[in-house]
């Protein structure tokens, strides 16, 4: 199902660091913020806020309680760069 957003926000979520955690969720997917860390080489407080960033952005949920693990929210994310002007984009979580 697709669902608009704001394309900044998830411009500004998808840095490489950000790239580099989903792609280690999607790949491992991680039973808590703790193992994602290691897999990242990354301090916790650093991975929390790319975390929030990418949850922000619709791209990463957060399931669980204690310990909440990270999961991936869609499975693609479309932006057309012709739309950009009048703040469009889909994000697709089926």
């Amino acid at each position: 199902m697709a669902q608009s957003c704001v394309p900044e926000e998830i411009l500004r979520a998808l840095t490489p660091e950000n790239c580099r955690l989903v792609a280690l969720i999607h790949r491992y997917r991680p039973q808590s913020i703790t193992e994602l860390c290691r897999l990242a080489a990354r301090p916790q407080p650093n991975v929390s806020r790319s975390l929030a960033a990418l949850e922000r952005a619709g791209i990463v949920s957060m399931v669980g309680s204690r310990p909440k693990r990270p999961e991936l929210a869609v499975q693609r994310v479309t932006i057309e760069l012709a739309e950009l002007q009048n703040g469009r984009c889909e994000v697709d979580d089926s």
